[in-house]
C-alpha cells in the first residue's frame, strides 16, 4: 500500500480516509441491507474472512458509508456476510462492499520530521468523510503523522510521511505539489496521492537529467576530487556523480592550475600504461624496523627486489605467493630500504612504477585513477574535475525543489494529475501543460551560457598515435 496521505491545513490534521480501501477486496450487495441487521448478501465472498476483520459499505465520502466489523468465527458462506455488530444505515443494492483492515486512524506529531513521535488521538474512521481531521490546539510547529489502525488486533499501517504544521515553504515539493493541485482543480484520493507525486516529481528530474550537459545547475566545475600524495593513484569519484562506474559523467580532471589530464579509456591505461607495474595493497599494518610486509596478491613481484610503498623504497630478498596473502621478506631492519615509518593497512605496493608530473587519467568502479604516479613536486595539491551531477531525488514533502526547476516541475506535476484522473495514467503528450513543460525546458537550454560536451571535447586534441591495444581511444578527441 502507499503511505497514508496526510496534510495540515490551519492546525487540523487531515489523514485521506481512501487509503484504507485501496486495493482491498470488493464486492457489492446483491440486496437491500437494512440497518439492525447483522448479515448483508453479496455478489461474491471471495478475499473476505471472519476475524479481526472489518467491511465498509458504501464509498468513501457517500452519506450512509459505514464500517463494521466482520464475525469473529462465522465465516462468510455461499453469498451472505456476517457481521459482529448490526447495520447502523440502510443500504441499497448495487453499493460497494470492501474488506478492510483497519476502523481507526492515530495522530502523532513530532519535533522533526524524523524525531520521536508523540500521541496526539486516536479517533474512528468516518467513512461518509473523504478526511479523518483532528485539531490540534497546542502545537503550531513540528510534524505531523498518522497511521490507521486495526481496533481489534492491534496492528497498523505504516506511517504517513511527515507533513509539517508550518505553511510549505516556496521551495519545497509539498509546495509545488499544492499548487499543481490547486491549478488541476483536483483533490486528493486513493491513486492520486502525495507518495504518486514526489514519485512523479523524481521521474520529472531524471527526465531533464537526459539534457545533462545543456543545463549548468547539471553541472559541477573544478569540484574538487581529493589531494595527491605520493605512493598512490586511485580516488574516490565524487557521490554526486550521475554515473560513477564510468568515465561518461566526467569532462575534466586536473591537478592544482595544470592543464587538464589526458584521458584514457581503462583498458589503455591498465593494459599499455601500466603494463610492467606491479601493484597491490598492504595486508597487515608494518611498524618502522620490521622486516617482513604482509600484502594481498603478491604472485606477479619478482623474486627479490624492491617496492614502492607511500614515499618509502623498500627492499626484500623473498616472497611468500598468495592471492590474498602474501609477504615479502627479508626487508632490512634498518638503512637503505628499511621501513623507516609505519605503513598502513590498504596503503599501494607498486614495483616498476613510474613517478613524476600525473599525464593521464581514467575511471574504473567508482574509482578516478591518475598515472604516473606524483613524485615530491606533485604531491599535497587537489586533484579537481569538471563534471555532470546525479539526479538529487525528492524523499519527502518537506525536501527542497531547486527553484531553477520549479516551473518544470510544477507543469509535469499537472500534465500527470490529468493523465492518470482523466485517462487512467495514459500519458497525453497533446496536454498544455506537458506541451509548457517540453518549451521551458528548451528555453533553457537555448538560454544557457555554458559549454556543451562537445565544446568540452575539443580542448582533447593530441598528437599520438592510436595504441594498437586500444585503437578506438578518441574520448573527447583524445588519441592516444
Amino acid at each position: 500500500m502507499n503511505i497514508v496521505p496526510v496534510r495540515v491545513i490551519n492546525a487540523n490534521i487531515q489523514a485521506l480516509n481512501d487509503y484504507v480501501t485501496a486495493g482491498r477486496p470488493k464486492t457489492y450487495l446483491n440486496a437491500v441491507a437494512s440497518s439492525g441487521a447483522n448479515t448483508a448478501t453479496v455478489f461474491s465472498i471471495v478475499g473476505f474472512s471472519a476475524g479481526n476483520y472489518y467491511a465498509q459499505i458504501g464509498e468513501i465520502n457517500a452519506g450512509n458509508a459505514e464500517i463494521i466489523k466482520m464475525h469473529a468465527s462465522t465465516s462468510p458462506s455461499g453469498t451472505t456476510l456476517t457481521f459482529a455488530a448490526t447495520l447502523a444505515n440502510n443500504h441499497t443494492a448495487n453499493e460497494p462492499v470492501y474488506f478492510i483492515y483497519f476502523n481507526q486512524v492515530e495522530f502523532s506529531r513530532a519535533a522533526t520530521a524524523s524525531g520521536a513521535k508523540t500521541l496526539l488521538a486516536v479517533q474512528s474512521i468516518d467513512p461518509t468523510k473523504k478526511y479523518s481531521v483532528y485539531l490540534d490546539g497546542t502545537n503550531t510547529t513540528g510534524f505531523a503523522f498518522a497511521r490507521f489502525k486495526n481496533e481489534a488486533g492491534t496492528t497498523y499501517s505504516d506511517y504517513s510521511a511527515a507533513a509539517p504544521y508550518a505553511n510549505a515553504a516556496f521551495n519545497t515539493a509539498e509546495y509545488v505539489i499544492n499548487e499543481a493541485m490547486r491549478e488541476t482543480k483536483r483533490e486528493f484520493n486513493q491513486y492520486l496521492t502525495a507518495d504518486y507525486l514526489l514519485a512523479q516529481i523524481n521521474e520529472c528530474l531524471r527526465d531533464i537529467r537526459r539534457y545533462r550537459n545543456k543545463i549548468s545547475w547539471a553541472q559541477s566545475f573544478r569540484a574538487i576530487i581529493g589531494q595527491t600524495a605520493q605512493g598512490t593513484f586511485q580516488f574516490t569519484a565524487p557521490s554526486d556523480m550521475y554515473d560513477v562506474y564510468s568515465p561518461k559523467a566526467i569532462d575534466a580532471v586536473r591537478i592544482a592550475t595544470r592543464p587538464n589530464l589526458r584521458f584514457a579509456d581503462p583498458n589503455y591505461f591498465f593494459n599499455s600504461l601500466l603494463a610492467d607495474v606491479h601493484w597491490t595493497q598492504v595486508r597487515t599494518a608494518a611498524a618502522a624496523g620490521a622486516t617482513t610486509l604482509e600484502i594481498d596478491n603478491s604472485y606477479d613481484f619478482d623474486d627479490t627486489g624492491s617496492v614502492l610503498v607511500g614515499t618509502q623504497t623498500l627492499t626484500y630478498t623473498g616472497v611468500t605467493r598468495s592471492a590474498t596473502a602474501g609477504v615479502l621478506t627479508g626487508v632490512p631492519a634498518s638503512g637503505a630500504g628499511a621501513i623507516t615509518s609505519t605503513i598502513s593497512v590498504d596503503d599501494f605496493v607498486f614495483q616498476n612504477e613510474s613517478t613524476g608530473e600525473p599525464t593521464y587519467w581514467t575511471m574504473f568502479n567508482g574509482k578516478i585513477y591518475h598515472w604516473p604516479l606524483c613524485n615530491s613536486s606533485w604531491d599535497n595539491m587537489n586533484l579537481s574535475g569538471d563534471y555532470f551531477k546525479t539526479v538529487v531525488s525528492v524523499d519527502g514533502l518537506d525536501d527542497a525543489v531547486d527553484y531553477l526547476q520549479y516551473d518544470l516541475i510544477k507543469n509535469w506535476l499537472k500534465w500527470k494529475i490529468r493523465s492518470l484522473d482523466k485517462n487512467d495514467g495514459v500519458d497525453d503528450v497533446n496536454d498544455g501543460s506537458y506541451l509548457l513543460y517540453r518549451d521551458q525546458l528548451k528555453t533553457q537550454i537555448s538560454k544557457d551560457g555554458t559549454l556543451n560536451k562537445e565544446e568540452f571535447r575539443n580542448q582533447y586534441e593530441f598528437t599520438e598515435e592510436p595504441s594498437p591495444l586500444n585503437p578506438e581511444m578518441e574520448r573527447f578527441g583524445t588519441k592516444l
